[in-house]
């Protein structure tokens, strides 16, 4: 088989050994949120869930910004 495309292989031919990230939905100041983990208290945003359009336009949340908490946060 034969595929011609400007698409990229590694889009098209996914590396098996690859794991997947790790996603996770939080609630961020009353947001609705999916984010990706990258450490157990850091997460970057991936989308927002919320409907409220006053959400969309917080730059705090926008997607690719990275979310710190601390351990105390949690408790």
């Amino acid at each position: 088989m034969i595929i011609y495309t400007t698409v990229p292989q590694e889009l098209i031919f996914h590396n098996e050994a690859e794991q997947p990230p790790i996603m996770m939905e939080i609630d961020y100041r009353g947001i609705s949120l999916q984010v990706q983990c990258h450490s157990p208290f850091s997460f970057m945003v991936e989308r927002i869930l919320s409907t409220d359009p006053d959400h969309f336009l917080d730059p705090e949340v926008q997607p690719g910004t990275i979310l710190r908490y601390s351990p105390s946060e949690f408790a």
